[in-house]
């Protein structure tokens, strides 16, 4: 389980800390598929990459299984959680199956060798992501949808029970947006990952998710339900609309 208690997100400057949310507190249970959402510019990124460590909290503190994140080493967290963010590879010359297989850092050693157990997980990483008739392309070949869906099977076959993705869905047109959703609510529901993501896509978003941080881009975040979010009139209120 992860949780996170009074969470200060914001940077650090030598004129003085500029907070962008205050006083945030939640928790998220396995299986569930949690979605950060706000308006560009509310600190979605910034609030993911702060739950995770790669970015210094102004304040409080998060807990996964009842121990704290930073108590974690390295090596102990990349077994605990694993990140997908917007970057794309540029390694072009790499076959799929060779960047899936570097989702196995965490166990094979300081050689990288693959043991039987590795390849398994890598072959069962690329058909949960449904993307195993592409394992032996080149990086470079692959469509946006492709090399997103990939970098999701590359986390995957860390086998943690986390996943964090920042804006999985940025730059993908509408077909492949609806696919990567579907695909993270079926990780959820029939493989019990946990699921936390930053998204400007509200309406994914409140459709497959369990869990939203909603960011009102004024300091304040709304964590519940999509159906009480909805019903206390939220989503009209923070994206201006008029429905």
């Amino acid at each position: 389980m992860l949780k996170a208690e009074s969470l200060l997100v914001g940077f650090r400057k030598s004129t003085g800390d500029k907070v962008l949310l205050k006083d945030l507190s939640f928790e998220v249970q396995p299986g569930t598929l949690c979605c950060i959402i706000g308006r560009n510019g509310t600190g979605k990124t910034t609030l993911l990459r702060s739950i995770i460590g790669l970015h210094p909290l102004l304040g409080g503190s998060v807990h996964l299984d009842l121990q704290l994140l930073k108590g974690y080493s390295s090596n102990q967290l990349a077994r605990k959680l694993a990140i997908v963010t917007t970057e794309r590879i540029k390694l072009g010359y790499l076959k799929v199956s060779e960047l899936v297989a570097l989702g196995r850092h965490p166990y094979t050693g300081f050689w990288g060798y693959l043991s039987a157990k590795d390849k398994d997980a890598i072959d069962h990483a690329l058909e949960q992501a449904g993307i195993k008739n592409c394992k032996d392309k080149t990086v470079d070949k692959l469509s946006d949808g492709e090399h997103q869906k990939v970098m999701i099977a590359r986390a995957l076959a860390q086998e943690t029970d986390l996943l964090f993705l920042d804006e999985p869905t940025a730059h993908l047109d509408l077909v492949n947006r609806v696919s990567v959703f579907r695909l993270l609510k079926k990780l959820c529901k029939e493989h019990g990952k946990t699921v936390v993501l930053s998204t400007h896509e509200l309406d994914l978003g409140m459709e497959v998710a369990d869990q939203i941080i909603m960011l009102d881009g004024e300091g304040k975040t709304y964590v519940d339900t999509p159906e009480k979010i909805k019903a206390a009139g939220l989503i009209d209120r923070i994206f201006d609309l008029n429905l």
